[in-house]
């Protein structure tokens, strides 16, 4: 066939869930390529490498590979092309956020009053912030 194997590694894969998603529209969408896939999820947490087990393997069985390691220890070395994907890890990267509900400054996001500053903008919002805060409850630190 003209298809090489797909090989997926997720890191922190959470629950299972997105891993589980992937292999379906593959599988849904090209027997051929579902065939030749192979999912890795490298978990740290043994009870999350559970749930990760419990929810993908039913689905797809031999299909998925689940390595209860911490990544940034582990040393298995890939020579073909791969995919790496970090969804929950790059999600709970420390990050800051500064949220100003109700203000002048507000946008709105699914009935919510966020603004999230960026590096170009992070002295004013401070600044703002620091300003505000004793005056009003309308600020969070995120």
């Amino acid at each position: 066939s003209e298809f090489s194997p797909l090989q997926l590694f997720e890191v922190g894969g959470g629950n299972g869930t997105n891993a589980q998603f992937i292999l379906d529209y593959i599988k849904e969408n090209s027997q051929e390529v579902y065939e030749k896939t192979s999912y890795t999820l490298i978990e740290i947490s043994p009870a999350m490498s559970d749930r990760q087990r419990q929810l993908v393997d039913p689905v797809h069985p031999s299909k998925c590979r689940f390595v209860c390691h911490d990544f940034l220890e582990w040393h298995e070395v890939f020579e073909e092309p791969c995919f790496v994907i970090a969804m929950e890890v790059l999600d709970n990267l420390p990050h800051d956020k500064l949220v100003r509900k109700m203000g002048p400054f507000s946008t709105s996001v699914e009935n919510e009053n966020w603004c999230e500053y960026t590096k170009e903008n992070k002295a004013s919002w401070f600044q703002t912030m620091i300003q505000q805060k004793g005056k009003s409850k309308e600020y969070e630190e995120v």
